[in-house]
């Protein structure tokens, strides 16, 4: 076999190793994928039940600066009076970014008459995507 050929080989498989884990930006690219889009689709639905079913016994939560942290249970609550107020219209979920402690995800969010930037904060425990913090800052005009 050639040099030139087992070079050709191993950037091609790779390729094939790296190219999966890209799609998603994780080693787990179908978990993570279906872990973002059940995200997605709650914050859509305006459905903070669905959003904090991810969290873990405590959560940060930040609206529009004012960041506590929160029980599951008053999290909830706080976000689903948030989100009555400012009904979801749009929602997606659209910078991936890790680090060694978690994933970060970036989105926009068009509620009641305001868009906001919204930061979610996760991080794998024990094969499961936990939601940490959430953050919502509303957009300048």
């Amino acid at each position: 076999m050639s040099t030139r050929f087992q070079i050709l080989l191993v950037l091609l498989a790779a390729t094939l190793v790296v190219v999966p884990s890209a799609v998603n930006g994780q080693g787990q690219p179908d978990d993570f994928g279906r872990f973002v889009g059940s995200l997605e689709d709650a914050f859509g639905r305006s459905d903070a039940d669905a959003v904090l079913g991810y969290a873990g016994g405590r959560i940060d939560l930040a609206i529009e600066g004012g960041a506590r942290q929160y029980s599951r249970a008053q999290a909830k609550y706080v976000l689903r009076s948030f989100l009555e107020s400012n009904p979801v219209h749009s929602f997606a979920l659209v910078v991936n970014t890790s680090n060694q402690k978690g994933r970060f995800l970036e989105g926009t969010m068009r509620a009641g008459k305001a868009n906001y930037d919204v930061f979610v904060w996760v991080r794998n425990r024990s094969g499961s995507w936990e939601v940490r913090e959430i953050i919502f800052q509303k957009r300048k005009r």
